[in-house]
């Protein structure tokens, strides 16, 4: 299973996402890499866009879930997370409870995909 996560803004966010990710003990066994983009005329070097989470365990995409609204509740930014064609845009702006959060996330990635 492989989840693209996408944020608007600054890519240093990705970065305090990925160190997250790659620290939370639920989540070993899996992979994250970042996708980076060409640099744009007069920047030094690629930029961040998204990172790729890959797993063969389908069931750590609710560990996956639970760590991002636990990220995202500290944050104030627009997160977009991609399975295949599946889409669901949260908007940390309006987090108050992460739990349920993470819950609506694993059932908008396991329906149709919508805005949470």
């Amino acid at each position: 299973m492989t989840l693209r996560v996408q944020l608007s803004g600054d890519s240093d966010q990705l970065l305090t996402l990925e160190s997250a990710l790659r620290g939370d003990s639920e989540l070993r066994g899996t992979r994250v890499q970042r996708i980076d983009v060409p640099p744009a005329p007069g920047e030094l070097g690629p930029v961040t866009d998204a990172l790729q989470w890959v797993s063969d365990n389908g069931e750590l995409l609710s560990a996956l879930a639970g760590a991002l609204t636990a990220w995202l509740s500290q944050r104030r930014t627009t997160v977009t997370v991609k399975i295949g064609d599946r889409e669901v845009v949260v908007d940390s702006t309006k987090v108050r409870d992460p739990e349920a959060l993470a819950l609506q996330v694993l059932l908008a990635l396991e329906g149709d995909g919508t805005a949470v």
